[in-house]
């Protein structure tokens, strides 16, 4: 075989390895992980003519998960896989090596990464919250009391503990128990009550401040509440979770009797009603 023939044989041989490596990927090579679980996304392309299947293969130390993943890529067109490590407390402070395989058909394409465990303690608490009067106020009672419900979720490995500081923008005669503290374990959901008094109306919103690994946390309710008339009437109040105007017990057995009240005059009506046609027609039968 001549040169010529060999140089053609060899730029042949150039043009269909690279026609057969048919995707392009964008993927990170370096993971760092904290307390929380985090996210990542490898971004990847099928540069052929011919729709594909893929295959996402991970080998790292700690626990993982694909949270999204095409079982094939069209022909010409991109796609994402979105993955999430998960944090583990032996491997804090450490770094490993780890490897992502993508197979895209027959086409094959290997990343090396490096998975960072990095140590950090920090306020990992999602807060939910909900605001809502506490049974009736009782007859002659100075203040009404109310509770607001939280519930916090940790996304960290490690327990947190949260401890209430103040309760923000209030009325001065709105009480609540100070220094509070709620703890919440490694990954864990747990709801708390925390009492209020109260002597005044208030509509707006208030803050409660908690100290939470070092740091502020802050979660505003917006709170609507109305002192009915009468130092024994009852207390209306809503909160974000509460159902808006809702009725309190005294309330509603003010509006029952009112409505049977109304269903009898109506019945009495009609009972007249009838007496006095049945007189009419018996006087017009005697005559």
């Amino acid at each position: 075989m001549g040169f010529v023939s060999k140089a053609f044989t060899f730029a042949l041989l150039i043009v269909l390895a690279a026609g057969s490596f048919a995707f392009v990927t964008d993927s990170p090579s370096y993971l760092s992980v904290g307390e929380r679980p985090q996210d990542f996304s490898i971004q990847l392309e099928n540069t052929s003519t011919v729709n594909k299947p893929l295959l996402a293969e991970f080998t790292l130390p700690s626990k993982f998960e694909v949270l999204e993943k095409p079982d094939f890529v069209r022909a010409k067109g991109k796609a994402q896989i979105r993955f999430r490590v998960y944090p583990q407390q032996s491997l804090e402070g450490t770094s490993y090596t780890g490897k992502i395989r993508l197979t895209l058909g027959g086409d094959v394409a290997e990343k090396i990464v490096t998975a960072r465990y990095f140590s950090e303690n920090g306020c990992t608490i999602d807060a939910q919250s909900g605001f809502a009067p506490v049974g009736t106020k009782a007859q002659g009672a100075a203040d009404a009391g109310f509770v607001e419900t939280l519930t916090f979720t940790n996304g960290s490995y490690k327990p947190k503990t949260l401890r209430l500081t103040q309760m923000r923008n209030a009325p001065q005669d709105w009480k609540t128990p100070g220094g509070q503290a709620f703890e919440v374990g490694p990954f864990e959901t747990r709801s708390f009550s925390i009492p209020i008094t109260a002597q005044s109306a208030f509509e707006g919103k208030i803050a409660f401040v908690f100290n939470c690994a070092d740091s502020q946390l802050i979660k505003r309710q917006d709170v609507s509440v109305k002192m009915a008339a009468g130092a024994d009437s009852n207390v209306i109040a809503s909160g974000f979770a509460v159902v808006a105007g809702a009725i309190k017990s005294g309330e509603g057995e003010f509006i029952l009797n009112a409505f049977l009240l109304v269903i009898a005059a109506v019945l009495l009506i009609a009972f007249i009603a009838r007496l006095v046609n049945f007189l009419n027609r018996k006087n017009g039968g005697a005559a």
